[in-house]
């Protein structure tokens, strides 16, 4: 709202927005602006005997004490809850972006906060074994512990990104002071640059692709719906299963086999292999 006065302080003229509610204009007016500037005009109309304090009885009083009260009230609950808003917005973006949007380093470091929300310990492999030989993250929950790799594609989400995640596997036992583990997962940001809505619940669909897949896939958009609603249980179960220290029957470093007088089991050679 606007207002003009004119020079000798007579006159008084406002603007306001075409689309203001004309009861909320009217009743400004009645009850602030004539009792203000034109007091003689509620005289003449006695519609100051109902605003006078002088003139009102015990409940008007306490009525408009209690409609006064109110309003403050309002004002801090809303300035309160506003800046709630802002500070959980401010803590969820760059979760959410980097979840939707993010690729290399930022998504990679918003699976982590999310997977540590969820009560899952997480280790950065490239910081363990000060190289980028190996997966991505390092996560134990309950006892058992797997390796989880991270990708992104602007596109369709591609084969070789689970290819990367069965030659760490394979590789895994070989690295020096790794810990146990009982497998792995995928993490995929696919079809980032689609809005989150258009994007596939499945990032991929070639039958014999999915008929020979052993480790769990893990969409970034399933891990925001998780992560959004505090669903911990959800995400430890993307990684884990509904029983993680069961899900996987564990992996046997060659060492540890000969030690114990049996032959290295041989893996399969190739993309996919199933654990004996």
């Amino acid at each position: 709202m606007g207002v003009w006065i004119s020079p000798d302080g007579v006159e008084r003229r406002y603007i306001v927005p075409a689309d203001a509610p004309w009861p909320q204009l009217l009743s400004w007016l009645t009850e602030q602006a004539l009792p203000e500037f034109v007091p003689g005009a509620m005289q003449r109309a006695r519609r100051h005997l109902a605003s006078d304090p002088a003139l009102m009885t015990r409940r008007e009083r306490d009525v408009r004490h209690a409609l006064a009260d109110l309003e403050v009230d309002y004002r801090a609950r809303k300035s309160s809850l506003t800046e709630e808003l802002i500070a959980a917005q401010e803590a969820a973006t760059s979760i959410r972006e980097g979840l939707l949007y993010g690729t290399g380093a930022r998504l990679v470091e918003a699976v982590k906060t999310v997977f540590e929300s969820a009560s899952i310990a997480v280790v950065d492999v490239d910081e363990m074994l000060g190289d980028t030989k190996n997966a991505d993250l390092l996560c134990t929950f309950a006892g058992t512990s797997v390796l989880v790799e991270v990708k992104a594609a602007s596109g369709n989400a591609p084969e070789r990104a689970y290819e990367d995640l069965v030659r760490h596997l394979r590789e895994w036992a070989h690295l020096p002071a790794s810990p146990q583990i009982v497998g792995g997962a995928l993490v995929v940001n696919h079809q980032i640059r689609k809005p989150p809505q258009e994007r596939s619940i499945q990032p991929y669909a070639r039958p014999e692709f999915l008929a020979a897949q052993t480790e769990p896939i893990v969409t970034t958009l399933e891990l925001l719906h998780a992560w959004r609603e505090n669903d911990w249980s959800s995400v430890r179960s993307l990684l884990f299963g509904e029983q993680p220290t069961f899900r996987r029957a564990e992996r046997v470093r060659p060492q540890q086999e000969e030690t114990a007088g049996v032959a290295p089991t041989k893996r399969k050679r190739g993309w996919f292999w199933r654990r004996s």
